[in-house]
Protein backbone atom coordinates (compact mmCIF):
# COMPACT_ATOMS: atom_id res chain seq x y z
CA UNK A 1 0.00 0.00 0.00
CA UNK A 2 1.41 3.44 -0.93
CA UNK A 3 1.71 6.08 1.77
CA UNK A 4 -0.33 9.18 1.28
CA UNK A 5 0.63 12.41 2.56
CA UNK A 6 -1.46 15.25 2.67
CA UNK A 7 -1.04 18.74 3.30
CA UNK A 8 -4.46 20.85 4.24
CA UNK A 9 -3.36 24.44 2.88
CA UNK A 10 -5.65 26.03 4.89
CA UNK A 11 -4.47 25.46 8.27
CA UNK A 12 -0.53 25.71 6.37
CA UNK A 13 -0.93 29.13 6.53
CA UNK A 14 2.46 30.63 6.02
CA UNK A 15 4.92 28.04 4.96
CA UNK A 16 7.62 31.20 3.85
CA UNK A 17 8.35 31.23 7.46
CA UNK A 18 7.78 28.46 9.08
CA UNK A 19 9.10 25.28 6.87
CA UNK A 20 9.36 23.10 10.50
CA UNK A 21 7.97 20.27 8.56
CA UNK A 22 11.02 20.81 5.88
CA UNK A 23 13.34 21.16 8.08
CA UNK A 24 12.74 18.22 10.64
CA UNK A 25 11.59 15.65 7.59
CA UNK A 26 14.65 13.00 7.52
CA UNK A 27 13.99 11.43 4.52
CA UNK A 28 13.58 14.79 2.36
CA UNK A 29 9.66 14.51 1.91
CA UNK A 30 8.78 18.04 1.35
CA UNK A 31 9.82 20.76 -0.77
CA UNK A 32 8.34 24.22 -0.64
CA UNK A 33 7.51 25.56 -3.95
CA UNK A 34 6.15 28.81 -5.46
CA UNK A 35 2.32 28.75 -5.37
CA UNK A 36 2.41 29.69 -9.45
CA UNK A 37 0.30 32.83 -8.42
CA UNK A 38 1.51 36.25 -10.15
CA UNK A 39 2.44 38.94 -7.87
CA UNK A 40 0.68 42.00 -9.37
CA UNK A 41 3.97 44.48 -7.56
CA UNK A 42 7.07 43.72 -8.05
CA UNK A 43 8.65 44.66 -4.55
CA UNK A 44 5.85 41.81 -2.98
CA UNK A 45 7.91 38.84 -1.85
CA UNK A 46 6.63 35.31 -4.00
CA UNK A 47 3.98 33.02 -2.36
CA UNK A 48 5.45 29.50 -1.47
CA UNK A 49 3.50 26.43 -0.70
CA UNK A 50 5.25 22.84 0.64
CA UNK A 51 4.10 20.19 -1.48
CA UNK A 52 5.26 15.90 -1.09
CA UNK A 53 7.92 15.02 -3.47
CA UNK A 54 9.86 11.36 -3.30
CA UNK A 55 6.49 10.32 -0.97
CA UNK A 56 8.05 6.62 -1.42
CA UNK A 57 10.66 7.87 0.90
CA UNK A 58 8.82 8.19 3.47
CA UNK A 59 9.51 5.85 6.21
CA UNK A 60 5.92 6.90 8.85
CA UNK A 61 8.37 8.45 11.56
CA UNK A 62 5.65 10.91 11.75
CA UNK A 63 7.91 14.01 13.17
CA UNK A 64 6.47 16.11 10.49
CA UNK A 65 2.98 15.53 11.89
CA UNK A 66 4.65 16.02 15.26
CA UNK A 67 6.35 19.73 14.51
CA UNK A 68 3.57 20.64 12.82
CA UNK A 69 2.58 24.08 14.71
CA UNK A 70 -1.36 23.92 12.78
CA UNK A 71 -1.67 20.28 12.25
CA UNK A 72 -1.71 20.67 8.57
CA UNK A 73 -0.23 17.18 7.80
CA UNK A 74 -1.70 14.20 7.99
CA UNK A 75 0.00 10.80 7.06
CA UNK A 76 -2.08 7.72 5.65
Amino acid sequence: MAIRITIDKNKCKNPDECKKCLKACPAGVFMLLPTGKHQKMLSEPPKHTIKTHFTEMCSLCMVCVEVCPNNAIQIR
